[in-house]
């Protein structure tokens, strides 16, 4: 296997969805609304559109997690990746569709407070770009277990090292409160991430998607 760092992943390099609620949104059957512009006051990335079965992956990869015979539980991760555009032909409602996961399996390092993908991630999210151009790399996620949602420095070196479009989100969940408290950290107008510090309220991941209105909200 060829050696790859994550600076050297191939990014699909598309452009947004023009009309994205008629080219994008109208063709997912299950998703739900993150207005993130009423958690931040200052976000290039305005709206998340998270779709059901991203959400089940996700959340079936943090429940393996808790699954372990030891007391200690380690972080987890992967990618996510969908599409993005703006609503409304506005360039200020920069909008993105998260439609699938990627777990990253088989990591070069995981403990309670730190995760290192290695090479061998890095690599299956180089292949499935690759053979996938229509899917474009929105961020990454990865837990917390019991320190919060927020990004550390290793995890800002990261996101502004790797993660530099305005649609790139970071995605940190702590699995060990009782809701899986969920941050949704995008970029500011300068380019800088936003933080815990910049944080109005946590997302509650567990209740995301219990109502069916909030399941199907293109159903009257």
């Amino acid at each position: 296997m060829k050696s790859i760092k994550i600076k050297n992943v191939k990014q699909n390099k598309c452009k947004p969805f023009e009309d994205f609620e008629e080219t994008v949104l109208s063709k997912l059957d299950n998703f739900i609304k993150i207005d993130l512009s009423s958690i931040y006051s200052d976000t290039l990335l305005k709206t998340v559109y998270l779709t059901f079965s991203c959400y089940q992956s996700i959340t079936k990869w943090v429940e393996k997690s808790l699954a372990t015979p030891e007391n200690t539980v380690n972080e987890v991760g992967g990618f996510f990746l969908g599409k993005y555009g703006y609503e409304n032909d506005s360039k200020d409602n920069l909008v993105v569709s998260i439609e699938k996961f990627i777990a990253a399996e088989n990591v070069d390092f995981s403990s309670s407070v730190r995760l290192n993908f290695g090479i061998w991630v890095l690599q299956v999210l180089d292949d499935y770009l690759q053979e996938f151009p229509d899917d474009i790399l929105l961020g990454w996620f990865h837990t917390h277990p019991g320190h919060g949602p927020f990004l550390s420095t290793f995890d800002l070196n990261i996101h502004t090292g790797f993660f530099k479009e305005p649609y790139h989100l970071a995605i940190v969940l702590d699995s060990l409160t009782e809701s899986f408290e969920t941050g949704f950290f995008s970029k500011q107008e300068n380019g800088v991430a936003n933080n815990a510090d910049a944080n109005s309220t946590w997302i509650n991941w567990k209740e995301l998607f219990q109502s069916k209105e909030k399941n199907n909200p293109n159903e009257s």
